[in-house]
């Protein structure tokens, strides 16, 4: 316990606690909350798998399963463009309202009725849904959101668009997700090492919480010109900086700075 109020008085436990600025005290962490904590961001073990961030098509090919992709979706005077989202509710209990990912399910299932009789081809249509439900006292709430699970490494076929939102903590997924075709659309309060590379509106689109009517717009407005120019420069981001050999002297370098503090 000792060791645990040590950490506490620098880290905090509560939910204010963790807005709070601290003391320096570095800690090596996968994610932290951005500007919050001057802990040293180490990369996430799935970061260290050589294939995981290389692109898995040709530039060409790329270019032409998206031009497909929207082609098709608008001739089928369907949507133009489709986003996905599926997982769990990790994070606060859905009861008290304030599961951030149960609100956004609910946002963009809302979105989908207020434009289920769209005459003119539609703009944009979310594909979102919660695999499965960790707790009883989630069921009551969330039950009519159950969705099937979709493999990821599909998602690009079918969807424009992923949205990527935190757990408990930072979500895992970019990793995988550099180097899919499929503009990344990223929410929360994590960093971690790659996103801390990112710009919005240039190689991915971050989105507040508290303000889906902004992403709803950001999104209907994509041409696909602006989906080319996010996808292809968050792939040649990826596959430049978070290879396996990079990721590994970026450890390197950041233990030998930490011993010399």
């Amino acid at each position: 316990s000792g060791t645990y109020d040590y950490i506490q008085q620098y880290h905090g436990t509560r939910d204010e606690d963790l807005l709070a600025p601290r003391v320096a005290y570095p800690f090596f962490s996968p994610a932290k909350i951005n500007d919050c904590h001057n802990d040293i961001l180490l990369p996430f073990s799935d970061a260290l798998i050589e294939d995981i961030v290389k692109p898995t098509q040709t530039k060409p090919e790329r270019q032409k399963e998206r031009e497909d992709r929207y082609q098709r979706n608008k001739s089928d005077n369907k949507k133009i463009k489709a986003g996905i989202w599926r997982g769990t509710l990790t994070g606060f209990n859905a009861l008290n309202n304030r599961n951030h990912r149960l609100l956004m399910v609910e946002h963009c299932a809302k979105y989908n009725l207020a434009h289920a009789n769209d005459i003119s081809p539609k703009l944009l249509e979310y594909d979102v849904g919660i695999t499965n439900l960790q707790e009883n006292r989630d069921r009551i709430v969330t039950k009519k959101y159950m969705k099937g699970k979709i493999d990821m490494k599909k998602w690009h076929k079918d969807f424009d668009v992923v949205l990527d939102i935190d757990g408990n903590s930072y979500s895992r997924r970019i990793s995988f997700l550099c180097g899919q075709n499929i503009v990344y659309a990223r929410g929360g309060l994590f960093d971690d090492v790659i996103l801390r590379q990112f710009e919005d509106t240039k190689n991915y689109i971050r989105f507040r919480g508290d303000a889906y009517e902004t992403l709803d717009k950001t999104l209907e407005e994509l041409s696909l010109t602006d989906m080319d120019r996010l996808v292809e420069n968050k792939i040649d981001l990826c596959h430049r900086l978070f290879g396996r050999d990079m990721m590994k002297e970026y450890i390197r370098m950041s233990v030998l700075v930490y011993a010399n503090m």
